[in-house]
Parts: structure tokens; C-alpha cells; sequence
């Protein structure tokens, strides 16, 4: 917990002192003349051109929010939803005209509104050189007819490295119709996310769908939709959940978000009846933007799950707190600190302890924004500290992780 404060108390630092990247500083017209070739570009259709070169301008300045807002409409223009709604909340908390945070707020509206297709790709690597999992003991004492025993829990050796996949697209339609001045769309979306440990039939693989309406206003966006997700592991299909969520997001002029989604799903296990059931989460979100290039936030979930067995069923309760900022030089740095407890309605006869478990862990990644490989895509190291707690100790472990890998940036 120190450690993660001391990581957001050090971004909001940097954001706050005067950004210096060159030993002279850079000329006005050195700027001034990347930032007409950036509206050139967007003028002509340009978007990737543009991206690159506001990315370029941010780099040698993160204090400009004229090029930070022209950055937001490029990728509006370019219909990457995600980076524009962002990147228009950082700029909401800049010294930006009343009539300007209007504007913001019709671009956040359009973009919840907005029809056609979206995505997004990521593609990461964990080397085990860097990364390593310490449990606690391996040992696990058991109650038998003999009476209390100890055995050795047998753990798999960790594969070389781990390659993780994230990918999503979205399709939203035409207007289907509106309810007073707010507008009424349809959507469907899917994400994948992947992990595969190298020769070895270690995986994870997670599919997920929604297919709904979205209401969205000025200020706020109402969604409902039915879902589904599907998962793989170890090389077998594991489980299927199908069910409905809804929620809402509001913002505001000055850069802050709030957002909450409440889900009921239908839980069908592969291997076990036991672990067919009913889960249910709710949870919410609320961010601020800071500085015209940062963004500080907290999140807190409670999630059931209610299984055919009451050694299955469990409560988690999890609250995270996260920030990001541009740091200058084209560097953004994004850490978070989540803190989880997961408790189990009852355990096995063998075991003497009911299970309870508790994790904190603590996360920074790193961003390289101004490079583009392959013309899209952005290089980024994330570093994490996970500590998880239990009352077996044979579940309980220490775990360090490193990994690189790009994203999706144009």
C-alpha cells in the first residue's frame, strides 16, 4: 500500500512541476509549425499523420491543451473511441473556456452515440527470466481417519514465457430512435483475452460478448444488455455464463466520470456441477482529470457467486485506486493499487480452516506514445507487485511480474 501511494504521489508530482525534456527550450515556431502540419493533415483526412505529429508536440510539451484537444478529435476522426474519450477527459481539466467544455461535452456524447465498427488489439510478453511466483509453504495439512496429516502440494514448473492477447471490437448501429433529446442505439461488442504459457498446454482463454441498447443525453449514457462469456483453460473448456447488465456513465465539464454497472449471470461449469450456479456483481467507478494531461480515479466491486455446493460459493469484495499522467518526453505512466478479499461459504471436511484469502497488488505501466511500430502501434513495460494472503497457507504467495509488449495507438 506505501509503495503504490508513493507511485501516485510521484505522477502527481511530475504533473504538477514544469515539464523539461531538451537541455534548450523548444522555439514557439518550432511548435507552432509541427501543429499547422498536424492540421493540414487533418484537414486532408490524414488522422494517422496528425496522431503522430500531436503525439510528436506533446512529447516536447505536455502543457499545451489547444494541440491535447486537437489530439482528442483526431482520433475522433479516426473513430477510436476509447483514446478520444480520454484523451478529451484530460483536457476537460485545463484552463479551457466555458464554451470549449461545451464543445468537449457534445464530442463525449457523439462518441457514446457514435455509429460503426471500433477496436482495439494488444499483444504482450512475460519472460520468466523477470517473473516469479514464492508460495508460502508447500504444505498442507489434512484431516484423515488418522488423524491430522501434512502433504506437499506438487506445483507446475513456471513455462519460459507467457505470450497475453487482448483484442475487442464493437459495432454500434444507426439511431434506432429517442426518448426526449437523448438518442437510442443499438450495440454489440466482443473481447478476447488470451494468455498461453510456451510449451506447455497451460492457458487461459476468455471470450465475451454483449448485445444491447444504449440511451445516451448529453451528460449521461444508460446501457442494458444481455451477455455471455465463454472460457478455456488448460487446454479444455472450463465454463459458460450467460445474463444481463446494466448501467449508466456520467460527466461532467469539468473532466470528471462516474460510472456503474450491476450484472447477474448464469453460471454452467464444464467438469463439476458443483460449481453450476449464479454470480452477480455490481460496482462503480469514479474518475477526475487533473492538469490537462492526467486522470486519477477509484473503483470498488462486490461480486456473489452462489453455487450448486456451498464449498464453491463465495463473496469478493475489491476496491482499486488508479491514476495516469503524461509525463512528457511522449512517456505517459499509468499505476494503480487493488486490494481484494474473497471469502468461501464453507470448505472441504479434509481441510481444518475455513478459506478466506486476501490480495494486494500494485501495477505501473509505462507508455511510449510518440513511436508508432508497424505504423500503428505503441511499446509499453508494465511492472506489478502481487501479494496474496490465505488462511491455508499453502494458497498464499508472493509474486513479482514484467512484461512488454505493444498496442494499438492509431
Amino acid at each position: 500500500m506505501v509503495i503504490a501511494l508513493l507511485l501516485i504521489g510521484l505522477m502527481l508530482g511530475l504533473a504538477a512541476v514544469p515539464h523539461r525534456t531538451q537541455a534548450q527550450p523548444v522555439p514557439p515556431e518550432t511548435i507552432e509549425a509541427l501543429f499547422q502540419q498536424a492540421l493540414s493533415s487533418l484537414r486532408q483526412g490524414e488522422t494517422g499523420d496528425a496522431i503522430r505529429t500531436l503525439r510528436a508536440i506533446l512529447a516536447l510539451d505536455p502543457d499545451l491543451p489547444r494541440v491535447r484537444l486537437e489530439l482528442a478529435r483526431a482520433y475522433f476522426m479516426a473513430e477510436d473511441w476509447r483514446l478520444s474519450r480520454q484523451t478529451f477527459l484530460e483536457a476537460l481539466s485545463g484552463d479551457l473556456p466555458v464554451e470549449v467544455r461545451r464543445t468537449v461535452l457534445g464530442f463525449l456524447r457523439e462518441i457514446d452515440a457514435r455509429r460503426g465498427w471500433s477496436w482495439d488489439l494488444s499483444l504482450g510478453f512475460r519472460p520468466n527470466l523477470f517473473n516469479s511466483r514464492r508460495y508460502h509453504t508447500d504444505r498442507i495439512d489434512v484431516r484423515t481417519p488418522l488423524g491430522v496429516l501434512p502433504f506437499t502440494v506438487e506445483r507446475d514448473e513456471p513455462a519460459p514465457l507467457v505470450v497475453e492477447i487482448d483484442a475487442s471490437a464493437e459495432r454500434r448501429s444507426e439511431p434506432i430512435g429517442s426518448i426526449g433529446k437523448a438518442t437510442v442505439i443499438g450495440f454489440v461488442d466482443g473481447a478476447v483475452a488470451a494468455a498461453q504459457a510456451a510449451g506447455t498446454t497451460d492457458d487461459d482463454l476468455q471470450i465475451a460478448s454483449r448485445a444491447g441498447v444504449r440511451l445516451v443525453s448529453e451528460a449521461w449514457t444508460l446501457h442494458a444488455a444481455a451477455t455471455g462469456l465463454a472460457r478455456h483453460a488448460d487446454a479444455d473448456w472450463n465454463e459458460d455464463r450467460f445474463g444481463l447488465a446494466i448501467g449508466f456513465d456520467h460527466r461532467t465539464a469539468e473532466g470528471a466520470t462516474s460510472m456503474g454497472e450491476a450484472q447477474a449471470s448464469i453460471v454452467d461449469h464444464h467438469q463439476t456441477d458443483d460449481r453450476d450456479g449464479t454470480f452477480l456483481r455490481v460496482h462503480g467507478i469514479r474518475a477526475q482529470s487533473f492538469g490537462g494531461r492526467g486522470l486519477v480515479g477509484a473503483s470498488v466491486a462486490v461480486s456473489r457467486f452462489q453455487a450448486e455446493s456451498d464449498i464453491e460459493s463465495f463473496t469478493e469484495i475489491g476496491f482499486r485506486a488508479f491514476g495516469s499522467v503524461d509525463i512528457g518526453g511522449g512517456f505517459t505512466a499509468e499505476t494503480a493499487v487493488q486490494w481484494e478479499r474473497q471469502e468461501f461459504d464453507d470448505q472441504p471436511d479434509y481441510l481444518l480452516h475455513e478459506r478466506v484469502d486476501r490480495e494486494i497488488s500494485v501495477s505501473l505501466r509505462v507508455r511510449k506514445l510518440d513511436i508508432f511500430l508497424f505504423g500503428a502501434f505503441s511499446p509499453y513495460v508494465d511492472l506489478a507487485a502481487i501479494r496474496r494472503r490465505s488462511t491455508i497457507d499453502a494458497y498464499g504467495y508472493d509474486e513479482g511480474i514484467i512484461s512488454v509488449g505493444l498496442e494499438r495507438t492509431i
